[in-house]
C-alpha cells in the first residue's frame, strides 16, 4: 500500500466536486463509527477474558480509592 499524508490527501480531497465531497466525508463518517464499534467489541472481550480468569476487583467505590491509595 502506498504511503499517504494528510496533506496529500487534503489536496485530492479539495479537487473533488462538491457532490462527491459530500459522498466521500458520509463514506469516512461511516467508517469512523465501524471503527469504534471494532475497537468497542475488541475492548469487551478482553474484559470477558479478564473477568473469566479472575482478573478483576469488585467493590464499592471506597474500595477502589482505598486500593488505588495503598499503591
Amino acid at each position: 500500500m502506498a504511503d499517504i499524508t494528510i496533506n496529500d490527501a487534503l489536496g485530492d480531497f479539495q479537487k473533488l466536486n462538491d457532490v462527491d465531497k459530500e459522498y466521500f466525508l458520509e463514506v469516512v463518517r461511516k467508517q469512523m463509527i465501524e471503527l469504534r464499534r471494532k475497537n468497542i467489541s475488541d475492548r469487551v472481550s478482553e474484559v470477558e477474558v479478564n473477568y473469566e480468569t479472575g482478573k478483576i476487583k469488585t467493590g464499592s467505590t471506597d474500595d477502589l480509592l482505598k486500593d488505588l491509595n495503598d499503591d
